[in-house]
């Protein structure tokens, strides 16, 4: 299955929380909780604490049309 697209991710622990960026743009919480179980997590908690402290200029590689 060849590569449809790229996304770049980036996971920032704020004072506030933890805030997920796709290509810039903040997700809202349900966007995270589908991303999570799209990359295999329980819900979007377990995979921020897996990531602990967070991430920054990774990559999503995606197998289908999906884009977030």
């Amino acid at each position: 299955i060849p590569c449809q697209l790229t996304q770049r991710i980036d996971i920032y622990e704020t004072g506030d929380g933890t805030e997920i960026f796709i290509d810039g743009r903040c997700l809202d919480e349900n966007e995270a909780e589908l991303l999570a179980k799209n990359d295999g997590f329980e819900d979007a908690e377990d995979m921020l604490n897996w990531f602990n402290g967070g991430i920054e200029d990774w990559k999503i590689i995606h197998w289908t049309d999906l884009k977030y």
